[in-house]
This record gives C-alpha cells, structure tokens and sequence, in this order.
C-alpha cells in the first residue's frame, strides 16, 4: 500500500486545497486524523505481512480491541506514525438528562500485540513510530526494530502519551468489599458514567492499588476485585478514564537512531521493560506528568521494571 498525498498536484489550480495539503505535510496532526494507510476501529483484528508507505501513518488502531500487529514493514510519511493505538472519550455535543457523561467501554485501545514488524521514516516529517496514545490496557511490544527517524519533529520511536480524563475531588465510603458509594460534594462525577473507569488510590491507606468500576448506579457502584488494603478517610481516591497505560511489556525490540527511543510518558501502572537495545539516542526514559492549571489532566508512573537491556551510544533520563 502506497499513498500520494500530492499526486498530479502540479496539474491543480486549487491553491487553498494545495496549501492545506502543504501544511499537512509539514507539521500535520499526531492523532487520527491525516492521511492512513490502513485504520480500523473493531474487534479481533489481525494486521499481517504488509508493506505500507504511509502518506501519512501505516496502521492506525481507534479504539480497537483483541488484535494483533505482526509481520509488517511500515514506513511512516510526512506528519505520520508507522503504527498508533488511539484511545479516546466522546462527550455528547448536546447532553440530556441521563446522556451526560462520557462511554468509556468500547473507547479505548486493550488486547493488542505489536510483533517482529519493521517499523521506520520514509519522509523528513515523520512525527512518531509507535505510539499509544490517551490509554491502553494488556499491550504486549516484542520483537519489533523501531528505527531511523528524523529529528526535525517529536522523533519519538516507541512511546506511551496520556490525555486522561482524572476527576480528584469526590472520594469513596466501601459498603462491602466489592461496593460503596460515592461522595462527591461538588458534583464533580454526578453525570458521568463512571462504567469502566478505574479508581486509583495515590496516597494515604491502600496507596498503589487500582480497581475497575463494573457498575455506577446514582452514588452506588461495584468494582471488579476487593481491595487489599480497604481505603479509609485517609486515602487519596482519582477515578481516572480510560485506565492507565498497563499491564504493558516491552521485550526483546531494538529500538535505534531516533531522538528518543523509549519514552512511557504520562501515567502508567505495571511495566515491564525488558531485553531491549537501544542505540543512537536518549535510550529509555520514564516520565510523570502534571499540567499546570486547571486541566484534569495528570500522571504518575508505578510499579515499572526495567531490566536487562542494552543502551549504545545513547543516555538514559529517569
């Protein structure tokens, strides 16, 4: 599969057409939008032993589940990605009662595997390789040489990048040890559907865990697991969606000439990164984020294992 994003241009008199196209191609978007060679949105999906010049990016994933990248060599155009999984949360335009809040099922990226593809640069614009984009849930990354991208652009060649919706301010009282209620004295959740979100504890009793929302009824939910360690007044309650990045294992890729070679940016749970070469670059770097202001918006990186890999010609940044 090969695109042509400027194809027969020359013969056009439609200058604003043209310039839009031009301007695509030089810092272009990072997201779903843009020129793709191959995107799906669905389930058990299976992406095998292609050749793609993107014109924009190779494989695009929105919002997939259960499916398997493998076997491909992806060359990623101007202002493309050779592979992106793309997570995110639609909010109605005009919200009625009882249709407010956002559907989280169904709106992010889980269940992937990215194997043995070749994953390169085909323009001096290229934007990413393989990103995972606002959270993603089970992914496994192995075997795969990630390499040769420019710097004129972010030049990231595997990473993670978050854009959560995180509501901080109501908390939880259990009234069982897979129920409780929600107290949420500003409002800040009351129209939200909170159905597969995670509750994650950040401080105090019980820090570290994470449990799954099954069920939101009024101020009443169920999670997916009883806690450990039952959080009390003194714990600090987030309910974050989509999930964090995570359970996610990063193995036996080599990963080279890029400006960055592996960055998990922004908030993450469980990682294993392991068996790895990086060379000609900043090696592997792992990150927590906080905007300032008042976006809803922030991080945190726990529980990540990186071991046995291999930096050449390169620098790390914890």
């Amino acid at each position: 599969l090969q695109q042509f994003i400027l194809g027969g241009a020359m013969r056009r008199r439609d200058r604003e057409q043209l310039d839009r196209l031009y301007a695509l191609l030089r810092h272009g978007p990072q997201h779903i939008e843009g020129y793709q060679g191959i995107v799906i949105r669905g389930d058990h999906i299976e992406v095998e032993d292609n050749i793609v010049y993107g014109g924009g990016s190779c494989v695009a994933l929105n919002r997939a589940t259960q499916a398997r990248v493998a076997g491909n060599v992806l060359k990623a155009g101007a202002s493309g990605q050779a592979m992106q999984c793309y997570s995110h949360l639609d909010w109605p335009d005009n919200p009625t009662p009882g249709n407010t809040g956002a559907k989280i099922e169904g709106s992010y990226t889980r269940d992937i595997i990215v194997e043995h593809n070749d994953c390169s640069a085909n323009c001096t614009t290229t934007r990413n390789l393989v990103n995972f984009m606002r959270g993603g849930e089970n992914i496994h990354l192995a075997g795969n040489h990630i390499h040769d991208i420019p710097t004129t652009t972010d030049g990231e060649a595997m990473l993670t990048h978050l854009w959560f919706a995180r509501w901080a301010e109501p908390t939880i009282e259990m009234t069982g040890p897979m129920s409780g209620r929600i107290i949420d004295p500003t409002g800040e959740v009351t129209d939200e559907s909170l159905d597969g979100a995670v509750i994650d504890i950040v401080g105090g009793r019980g820090v570290g865990q994470i449990r799954r929302i099954v069920r939101r009824e009024g101020e009443s939910f169920e999670i997916d697991k009883p806690w450990l360690a039952v959080p009390d007044a003194s714990s600090q309650i987030v309910f974050t969606a989509p999930p964090p990045f995570g359970p996610m294992n990063i193995v036996d890729n080599r990963i080279e000439n890029a400006p960055i070679n592996i960055i998990l940016w922004g908030n993450s749970r469980d990682i294993v990164v392991d068996g790895n070469y990086t060379a000609d670059g900043p090696g592997i770097t792992v990150w927590s984020i906080r905007f300032k202001g008042d976006q809803k918006v922030w991080g945190g990186a726990a529980f990540t294992l990186v071991c046995n890999n291999t930096m050449d010609r390169g620098f790390s940044v914890p």
